[in-house]
């Protein structure tokens, strides 16, 4: 995938189809020590040790429309083409947990990318799940979930264009003030 912002959809969609009602996104950008790290944590069925062990093999996926699974095999090898690496912590009916990290700086990296819109679209798509996004950059950061927009919004839908309007200016605003404030430190 030619960003990392891809990955983070692929994985929360796989959440959302393991009927998770809570999803942490974590985004942990630190340059000054050439690391980057990205989680993804749900409440959903989650997955027993031997399935953890099979669903990094691109031919084994529990979707039933399709014989192969590529999201988290094609994250390991984007991880561990950056000196990274894929861990994936998940336990039966109390959810997964899946972290990437790469070398920041490694030529091969991908860019994280739009971050923004993948949010965006997740949290306004998904209004019945709480959706909790936390972005890290050196020693700054900035969190926004579900429960904080819909006390900002009232009644209004998650779904409403003018709510997913101002999710993205909400998160561009902030993801360029991190890299703002961390240029200048």
């Amino acid at each position: 995938m030619r960003e990392l912002a891809l990955h983070v959809l692929d994985i929360v969609q796989n959440s959302l189809a393991a009927e998770a009602r809570n999803v942490m996104v974590e985004i942990d950008e630190q340059p000054d020590e050439d690391h980057l790290t990205i989680s993804i944590t749900d409440d959903g069925r989650g997955m027993d040790q031997e399935t953890v062990n099979r669903v990094l093999d691109p031919f084994v996926t529990t979707r039933l429309t399709r014989k192969v699974g590529l999201g988290l095999p094609l994250l390991l090898a984007a991880a561990q083409r950056c000196n990274g690496d894929l861990l994936i912590n998940s336990s039966p009916g109390k959810g997964t947990k899946v972290t990437a990290s790469f070398r920041y700086h490694h030529l091969d990296r991908a860019p994280v990318g739009d971050i923004a819109q993948t949010m965006a679209s997740l949290i306004t798509l998904n209004g019945s799940v709480d959706i909790s996004y936390r972005h890290i950059f050196g020693t700054h950061g900035f969190s926004i979930s579900t429960s904080d927009i819909r006390a900002r919004i009232g009644n209004m839908p998650l779904n409403n264009p003018d709510v997913y309007c101002f999710i993205m200016d909400y998160l561009s605003e902030n993801i360029a003030k991190l890299q703002e404030a961390e240029s200048g430190s």
